[in-house]
């Protein structure tokens, strides 16, 4: 149809084989002739999205029989949302980079429960595994002075949005040591969901 031409870029297409449009698609994109064939045989429809090199695009295919020996494709250009799909996979890779690297020790809080570490924080906090601090309130990593200010600060952070700036506080390491540290937080969303992101520091001697 003429929406053929506007999708694909390719003119003149009536008549003339995919392998004469677009050269190298058979070798480019074989599981193309493979489930058109199989549609063909079989009868049965199918839904996919696949990547066409010779036209740089992104495709969202229906493939079906409309009668014996033939197929037909309905197909719309999802490229956009699949570029999109890859910028914010590099960047969730980035992020888990960054904080993986960090010396700064980092955890996230996600319905008040403990959902990320970074390696400084469980040096910081004395475990041998992530694991061990993964699940647990929040509460739980602060001395219990400290609880109340703790409260109060995350409820100004998810009610608010605002950015906790730098306190010093006290947190019990799992071997029941307390240690004195700087605090910072901020509001964030985490794979669609509010979250916290705070970053412990050892209090900077006066």
């Amino acid at each position: 149809n003429d929406a053929f031409e506007v999708l694909t870029g390719l003119g003149g297409a009536r008549g003339q084989r995919v392998t004469e449009l677009i050269p190298g698609i058979r070798s480019a994109n074989p599981e193309l002739f493979e489930r058109y064939g199989r549609v063909v045989t079989t009868g049965v429809p199918e839904r996919f999205e696949a990547y066409v090199p010779g036209l740089c695009r992104w495709f969202s295919i229906s493939v079906f029989r409309p009668e014996a020996g033939c197929f037909a494709a309905i197909f719309e250009n999802v490229t956009e949302r699949k570029l999109a799909e890859q910028s914010l996979r590099e960047s969730q890779a980035r992020y888990q980079a960054l904080i993986e690297t960090s010396v700064i020790a980092i955890y996230v809080n996600r319905r008040d429960r403990v959902a990320l570490v970074n390696p400084a924080c469980v040096r910081l906090f004395g475990a041998e595994r992530g694991e061990e601090l993964l699940g647990r309130s929040p509460y739980e990593l602060f001395h219990p002075d400290c609880h109340e200010r703790i409260r109060e600060r995350i409820r100004r952070l998810r009610d608010e949005g605002e950015t906790v700036p730098l306190a010093e506080e006290r947190i019990v390491r799992l071997d029941g040591r307390v240690v004195d540290v700087e605090v910072s937080a901020a509001p964030f969303l985490d794979q669609g969901e509010q979250a916290i992101a705070g970053e412990f520091g050892f209090k900077a001697a006066a």
